[in-house]
């Protein structure tokens, strides 16, 4: 009978490396409730065209050139963002809780205290990291049962 063996499972408890964390004498460590499945990637994959939500019948003469131009710097950013990953929404799903990390102060513990707190640069760089592990796929081997 084949019998179905671990090889790796990652450890729900991370201790991630970014900023030099896994240095500290009591580095944080991020708790995750779950991972990934395969083929799930958190990406932003809604592309806005540029006149959407425009209605051209309310735009009167005054106004046309500041609407457009707003129209059109939301788009680009908006759709700059189109395919890249939604750490945010990564974070909400698949993290509990953050342990022994805090900011000028401010002990940050829930994942809304992350996204609050910590400066945007700084989180994203720690989420790239700990998507990257939680995207990471366990290992398994088969072998026979030694039944």
């Amino acid at each position: 009978m084949a019998n179905l063996k671990s090889l790796r499972i990652k450890n729900k408890e991370y201790v991630f490396k970014s900023f030099g964390n896994d240095q500290e004498k009591y580095p944080a460590k991020v708790v995750f409730n779950r991972f990934p499945i395969h083929g799930e990637d958190f990406t932003v994959l809604d592309r806005v065209n540029l006149f959407d939500g425009v209605d051209a019948g309310k735009v009167d003469d005054k106004n046309v050139q500041k609407i457009i131009s707003d129209k059109i710097i939301n788009t680009f950013l908006h759709n700059l963002q189109s395919g890249k990953i939604d750490y945010e929404r990564f974070f909400l799903e698949c993290v509990n809780r953050i342990d022994n990390l805090e900011y000028e102060g401010i002990k940050i513990k829930t994942v809304l205290d992350f996204w609050k707190t910590i400066p945007i640069d700084a989180a994203h760089v720690i989420a790239d990291e700990l998507y990257r592990y939680a995207s990471e796929r366990d290992e398994f081997t088969m072998g026979e049962s030694t039944a």
